[in-house]
């Protein structure tokens, strides 16, 4: 293979079929400074090749971290859930449904609200409840439980999925 001489540039097309690449790959390639530019196709390779094994032990370290801080949520958030810091989404409605009707009765009952105005109050603590509800609680510390869990749960799979691929 003549391209395979030592000190002769080899082409971007020449590297591209050797690696297995498109020639716009490589080109992108050699502007990041992957392959060198004027490079022959030994230096090429073993360019390309270095560069593999280091973005793979970075893409390794990288995900690692990451299983590990998610680990360590999900631990966190069974802590949180046991010092009953987080609260269960079907609590939290009936807490906020409770609350909710409780101001909307002395609301209704009280003689010195016009009906008008009574109405007004009464449509926006429906409209703002939830948003109110949720304010409360992070201002207080507390969590709604299942969207933080299922939040790590779904990083956790996505970790485990990228892991599989790797390893393939």
């Amino acid at each position: 293979m003549d391209f395979m001489k030592k000190d002769k540039a080899a082409s971007i097309v020449e590297i591209a079929e050797m690696l297995g690449l498109g020639r716009r790959r490589v080109e992108q390639l050699v502007h990041d400074g992957v392959i060198p530019p004027g490079a022959d196709m030994a230096a090429a390779v073993q360019s390309y090749i270095g560069w593999l094994k280091r973005e793979s032990s970075t893409t390794l370290a990288e995900e690692r971290r990451r299983k590990v801080v998610i680990e360590r949520r999900l631990l966190e958030l069974a802590l949180a859930e046991k010092e009953g810091t987080l609260v269960d989404p079907s609590d939290y409605l009936r807490m906020t449904t409770q609350s909710l009707a409780a101001i909307s009765q002395i609301i209704a009952g009280c003689a010195d609200i016009p009906e008008d105005r009574k109405r007004a109050i009464l449509s926006e603590l429906r409209d703002a409840g939830k948003t109110a509800a949720e304010r409360f609680l992070r201002k207080h510390g507390v969590r709604v439980y299942e969207d933080e869990k299922a939040k790590c749960e779904s990083k956790a799979r996505r970790v485990r999925a990228q892991r599989s691929v790797d390893a393939k």
